[in-house]
């Protein structure tokens, strides 16, 4: 994780280094502001690929391209040596270069080859490009007026510039009353403080801005169809996943570990993990209580793999005393309704406990979606439905919530 944030058309170190410090808590291990022609840039880094020595923003030998990037790419070294097939000739071994030099060679389409979590700012001579990856994961947020674009990783850092106000987002507030969160993928809590949405880039230039999707979420689906074989289907899922586990474990030299609850994602996670490096992994595990069902599974699925496992009890004085520091961190806050914020609070505990003993942890978060869990959301849609217009009820008719609504379920 690092921080990023600029300030567009606005050459100001003063305001963008008070920004960076807001969100310096994001890269311990780099503080770096920059003016770049008629912009200021700044970045703190966490170092997985590369050292400080390579801290960024990346500026091109031409001095016409700058580069600021949150994120890990874990293609980067095929593209790398796709790119010096080319010609291109690399400075360091990070990522970020290797982001740049897609930039160049494919333009705006560039982020179609990255796999892997990024927030990505470009600025190519007069415009500035703003990138998010597939499936949201790393956040990027920007405030537009009169020309000048204000962008950070975290909302608190856009809220230190002076020409930012901080007003509620009424819109924004109904729908986390009626969902639980905020429904629409650009909006936020504040009132003219918008986030990229996953899978999209906006290029602000001259006379306006230019917002593109270069991905779409593939459709949920159920098959039982006679044509697929099933067993070759478990094959395939199989090389898949171990695949995407060796990437991740090659990618930065930082010691790794895992957050093991004993469900399903998590010790797939664990049983490829071992499978791909033959040592004993790193797991974790956070309880309140050791007649937990998580608890339990955990510690089988541990003892089980031989694993270097560790775990951690939590009291309701460790949640309430995290409680004001998560609620400053998360800035998009869910509140109840379809989901709560419980098990986020007690993540954001284990994280602490983990990173006395690791740099780099992989969570298991979608499998529930991915293999076919949430049986409550076909069993009971109508149920499902009902619940969420009854949360509706309250709200103005006008309210444009209702027309999510009546989109995702028609009566």
């Amino acid at each position: 994780m690092c921080g990023i944030c600029g300030i567009y058309n606005e050459r100001n170190s003063e305001a963008v280094t008070v920004m960076l410090e807001s969100i310096s808590h994001r890269g311990p291990d780099s503080f770096v502001t920059k003016l770049f022609r008629n912009s200021s840039l700044g970045e703190c880094g966490l170092n997985i690929v590369g050292d400080k020595k390579d801290a960024p923003p990346l500026i091109d030998e031409n001095n016409q391209i700058a580069l600021l990037f949150n994120g890990e790419i874990y293609n980067y070294r095929e593209l790398r040596d796709e790119f010096k097939k080319d010609g291109y000739v690399f400075t360091s071994d990070t990522d970020s270069e290797v982001v740049m030099m897609a930039y160049k060679k494919y333009g705006k389409d560039f982020v179609k080859q990255l796999k892997g979590m990024f927030a990505i700012a470009i600025i190519d001579k007069d415009k500035l490009l703003l990138a998010r990856d597939k499936f949201g994961i790393k956040p990027l947020y920007y405030y537009s007026k009169n020309g000048k674009i204000i962008f950070g990783s975290e909302i608190k850092s856009l809220l230190q510039h002076n020409h930012v106000s901080v007003e509620l987002d009424c819109g924004s507030l109904d729908e986390l009353v009626v969902f639980g969160y905020i429904f629409s993928d650009n909006r936020t809590l504040f009132k003219d403080i918008f986030q990229i949405p996953p899978g999209h880039l906006i290029i602000f230039q001259k006379g306006g801005s230019f917002k593109e999707k270069f991905y779409d979420m593939p459709k949920a689906f159920y098959s039982n169809s006679k044509k697929k074989d099933y067993n070759r289907l478990v094959a395939e899922m199989g090389d898949c996943l171990l695949h995407t586990i060796s990437l991740f474990h090659k990618h930065g030299n930082g010691s790794k570990g895992i957050y093991l609850s004993g469900g399903l994602d998590s010790t797939l996670m664990a049983i490829l993990s071992k499978e791909v490096l033959n040592t004993p992994i790193k797991t974790f595990t956070l309880y309140d209580s050791e007649l937990a069902e998580d608890f339990s599974y955990a510690r089988k699925v541990a003892h089980a793999l031989g694993t270097d496992h560790r775990e951690f009890k939590v009291t309701v004085e460790d949640y309430l005393g995290e409680l004001p520091n998560f609620i400053y961190h998360y800035e998009n806050i869910i509140a109840g309704g379809v989901f709560d914020m419980h098990g986020s609070v007690a993540f954001q505990i284990l994280s602490k406990h983990i990173s006395q003993f690791v740099r780099i942890a992989f969570t298991g978060e979608g499998a529930d979606e991915l293999f076919g869990g949430y049986y409550w959301i076909y069993t009971h849609p109508l149920g499902f439905s009902d619940r969420i217009r009854d949360r509706a009820k309250g709200l103005d008719k006008n309210s444009h919530v209702h027309d999510y609504i009546n989109s995702i379920f028609p009566q």
